[in-house]
């Protein structure tokens, strides 16, 4: 019986040490591929990672640009108001010299009249002759 046992347990471990070097081939051959799979997907990182740099770098330089534009529509967008506030001004003026105009030929008219009428006459007198 001892003898029994003892085949039994040689074959057990046979067995075992069967199944343990079978798994442990495995392994070996996954963590090969495990390392070129991380090769291959370093190699593949290192070009991505260059050109995410690149791309980031035209971002930033293109926000820069976005933001000098924008200043300069700001800067425009003052002038335009600067203009507009000016041909107010000038809108302004425009409309009151008609009726400066026009006090200063009923002026010119009034002096012109007063000269032109006899040292003696009046004004009542004046327009008392012309009436028919």
């Amino acid at each position: 019986m001892n003898e029994t046992i003892l085949l039994l347990l040689v074959m057990i471990v046979a067995l075992v040490s069967g199944f343990l070097i079978s798994a442990l081939l495995e392994i070996r051959k996954a963590a090969k591929e495990l390392g070129r799979f991380i090769e291959t997907a370093e190699g593949s990182i290192t070009p991505a990672a260059a050109e995410l740099n690149g791309t980031m770098k035209s971002l930033k330089t293109a926000a820069e640009e976005i933001s000098e534009v924008a200043r300069d529509v700001q800067k425009f967008s003052s002038a335009v108001e600067e203009v507009s506030e000016n041909v107010k001004k000038i809108n302004y003026l425009l409309s009151t010299v008609p009726a400066m105009v026009a006090g200063v030929a009923a002026g010119i008219k009034s002096v012109v009249e007063y000269y032109a009428r006899p040292r003696g006459e009046s004004a009542e007198e004046e327009n008392r002759n012309k009436e028919p």
